[in-house]
């Protein structure tokens, strides 16, 4: 089972956010990233998967055990993030993270 965690980089209105997927697998994982209800705007910065933007408040990325570095804005601070993990098999394990 992955390992999810989110590490406040930088405070403010525009907070950096960074977040680390722990697992065994080194590929095959599809990892979506986005701010709770869709509030304000998330963009990565740079990480190690490869990365899109699929709307305006969440990512998509695909890889393995990794991390991103990501920048909130226009919610008004830091928000939640739900990570949901896919695998190659289909299981899917979802959490949401508040950035500490």
């Amino acid at each position: 089972m992955p390992v999810v965690s989110a590490r406040l980089v930088t405070d403010g209105e525009s907070p950096r956010i960074s977040v680390r997927v722990r697992t065994a697998v080194t590929a095959g994982l599809t990892v979506s990233i986005g701010n709770l209800a869709g509030a304000g705007r998330l963009t990565v910065r740079n990480s190690s998967w490869d990365c899109v933007q699929v709307s305006r408040a969440t990512v998509a990325c695909t890889g393995g055990r990794g991390s991103a570095v990501l920048d909130q804005s226009g919610a008004g601070g830091v928000v939640p993030l739900v990570v949901r993990i896919t695998d190659a098999a289909g299981r899917t394990w979802t959490e949401t993270v508040r950035p500490r």
